[in-house]
């Protein structure tokens, strides 16, 4: 294994053999690992880098199960102790540091190996000696170990081109924090807030995936925490930004809204800007905000802000300059409608006053006169019924007097010309120019009642009257 190379490839490379030298195992029988070193050479980095990638590939528990150590080079052994009593056992059981730890870890399963050597039997017995060692080991290295290990393979590749990983998430995470602090200066829009917090969102979902599957031990941070912890404070501040944003739209635009309300002189202008508002609100449902007229919720599928249900308690007093924004346009429109009424009931005063004034001193016909006291009376109870509009109750009083007025004067008008007509047929039919002088009343009446069948009864005052015109 080359722990020079510290490359995306060569990990993958080891990774590949070993999944390879696996599949050449039989079934059958004890596996153990094999670690070879180097008699007489220091157990140095790369050795300790070695061990670390083997236990990575393997699994954990390997070394400890599964593992035993194999010291190449036996001759160079043989010649610096030729002279001494020392074993190979006394020597690797006098080891310290690096070397030892392992040692335990693998339990003292350790063997040396002469591979110089051209004596067979030297051979035979070295063998035999590793497959005598197998076969005791507790626990066999299957294929299902190796497949639970794999998983690991992942952070054996990810570490090698992590620098390079993390320099990228780096230079991107800082341009982004310079464009979000950009905001307090230059005054982005929210679509470009969002825009910004989108980025930063996917950023955190790279890195999340680039975290899926890889190995950690027991309470060890990730390999991307700082760019990781660093992408959510951004959207964090932009999320911040956002709602201030936010907040800040809908209170001013609720506020120009209110205004125009209130000067609007049409029911139609208050339903067009009804329709702008709905609009309006509208918009905020690309960041996840359903506003109505009572309520202000969160569509969590449809999220481009909210990320939190507390985050609507900072849109308490923006609901509540919704709901005086209705309140606003319902008093608008009430206003309006009695209004209108108001002035549709001018309209009928100055058309009924117009009859009354056209109807001549001299009318006889009560009929017309009838007509507006009718109407007058009329109008007259329903504003009194429904209490609004009281101003108009003396000017419908007047007219009705106005009207009854008129009235009793067509029906006088009408006797008087009833009479004119009766004092011209008598004094036509008695010769009044030289002889109805002469006539006496009851004459006069009686000649009537034989002319005019249909009048049957004269009162004193007619005859008072004919007597004054005779006169």
């Amino acid at each position: 294994m080359d722990t020079s190379v510290n490359s995306e490839e060569a990990k993958k490379k080891s990774c590949d053999e070993m999944i390879e030298a696996m599949g050449q195992c039989p079934e059958e029988g004890k596996r153990a690992l094999l670690l070879v070193l180097k008699y007489g050479d220091r157990f140095t980095e790369e050795t300790r880098k070695c061990v670390d990638i083997i236990e990575t590939i393997f699994g954990d528990q390997c070394l400890e199960k599964c593992c035993i150590v194999v010291f190449t080079h036996g001759e160079n052994f043989d010649a610096n102790y030729e002279e001494t009593n020392i074993s190979f056992e006394n020597w690797f059981q006098r080891q310290h540091g690096d070397l030892e730890l392992l040692l335990q870890r693998c339990e003292y399963r350790c063997l040396l190996f002469r591979n110089k050597t051209r004596d067979t039997e030297v051979i035979r017995q070295q063998i035999e000696s590793l497959i005598r060692m197998t076969d005791n080991l507790d626990e066999s290295y299957t294929q299902e170990k190796f497949e639970a290990a794999r998983y690991k393979h992942k952070r054996l590749i990810l570490e090698s081109k992590l620098p390079e990983l993390l320099q990228n998430y780096d230079l991107q995470l800082n341009e982004l924090k310079e464009k979000a602090n950009c905001n307090l200066v230059q005054n982005q829009t929210i679509e470009e807030l969002s825009s910004f917090r989108r980025e930063a969102k996917e950023i955190l979902l790279k890195l999340q995936s680039e975290d899926e599957g890889v190995y950690y031990r027991e309470g060890e941070l990730s390999l991307f925490h700082q760019q990781t912890l660093q992408a959510k404070q951004i959207v964090k501040q932009i999320h911040i930004q956002q709602m201030y944003k936010l907040k800040l739209e809908l209170t001013t635009s609720i506020n120009m809204f209110k205004l125009k309300i209130q000067t609007s002189e049409q029911s139609s202008t208050l339903d067009q800007l009804e329709d702008e508002i709905k609009q309006f609100f509208a918009r905020f449902t690309d960041f996840g905000l359903i506003i109505d007229r009572d309520t202000i919720t969160v569509d969590f599928e449809r999220d481009g802000l909210i990320s939190q249900q507390e985050d609507i308690q900072h849109f308490e007093d923006v609901k509540i300059l919704i709901n005086e924004l209705y309140n606003v346009m319902n008093e608008k429109r009430n206003y309006l409608r009695e209004r209108m009424t108001e002035d549709e009931l001018k309209r009928k005063i100055r058309f009924l006053r117009r009859k009354l004034n056209s109807i001549p001193a001299s009318e006889t016909n009560s009929e017309l006169a009838e007509n507006v006291l009718q109407e007058a009376t009329e109008l007259l109870n329903a504003v009194q019924s429904c209490g609004a509009l009281v101003n108009l109750i003396e000017q419908l009083k007047d007219i009705e007097d106005e009207a009854k007025l008129k009235k009793e004067q067509c029906e006088r008008n009408r006797q008087n010309a009833i009479l004119d007509s009766v004092f011209g047929i008598v004094s036509g039919a008695f010769g009044l120019a030289g002889s109805a002088a002469s006539l006496s009343t009851h004459a006069v009446a009686k000649g009537l009642s034989k002319i005019v069948p249909g009048i049957t009864s004269i009162s004193r005052s007619t005859f008072d009257l004919i007597r004054r015109a005779r006169r």
